[in-house]
């Protein structure tokens, strides 16, 4: 594995395009991690968010929802 992009997932349907702040979804993100974590996989990581949930936010939201990413990612020791 080269590069990880993470994403989460409202519902989890293929058609979905709901995209919210990670650990507020349906993907086991702690699993994810250890998983890697257990294959020697230290980054590089590119985080996403998309779809109806932060379109058209102004961008102090949308950093706001990065800011909420980032904290997730720290609260669950996936960023040192």
């Amino acid at each position: 594995v080269a590069s990880v992009h993470l994403k989460e997932s409202a519902k989890g349907e293929p058609e979905d395009d709901d995209f919210p702040v990670l650990g507020t979804g349906i993907v086991d993100f702690p699993e994810v991690f250890r998983v890697l974590g257990e294959r020697g996989f230290t980054g590089p990581y590119t985080l996403e968010l998309e779809g109806p949930l932060v379109a058209g936010l102004p961008v102090e939201e949308r950093t706001g929802k990065v800011k909420a990413c980032v904290d997730y990612l720290k609260s669950i020791g996936a960023m040192g």
